[in-house]
């Protein structure tokens, strides 16, 4: 069932400015399923929330809709590489 990804994604497409960089990713292994986010650094905050309240509240929310799948889900975001240019004195 990919129910946990489409919520996922529904409520990460509420938040999130720029969706054209939205990714989730869904693999299986022998510990449940693991839901890959990979979001904009724009949209990096808004994601985590003050604390880390925001996340820790969509991880709630999707191990509730793994839960009536009989499945353990877990959350893990990928930070977004931002590339530094370096001061060359100008």
């Amino acid at each position: 069932m990919d129910d946990d990804k489409k919520v996922l994604e529904c409520v990460l497409g509420a938040l999130c400015h720029d969706r054209d960089s939205l990714f989730v990713d869904r693999t299986i292994d022998l510990r449940g399923v693991l839901l890959t986010i990979k979001i904009s650094s724009r949209d990096m905050p808004l994601v985590i929330g003050r604390g880390g309240g925001m996340i820790q509240a969509i991880r709630t929310i999707i191990r509730a809709v793994g839960m009536k799948n009989n499945a353990a889900v877990s959350i893990k975001v990928i930070e977004p590489i931002t590339t530094i240019t370096p001061d060359h004195g100008l």
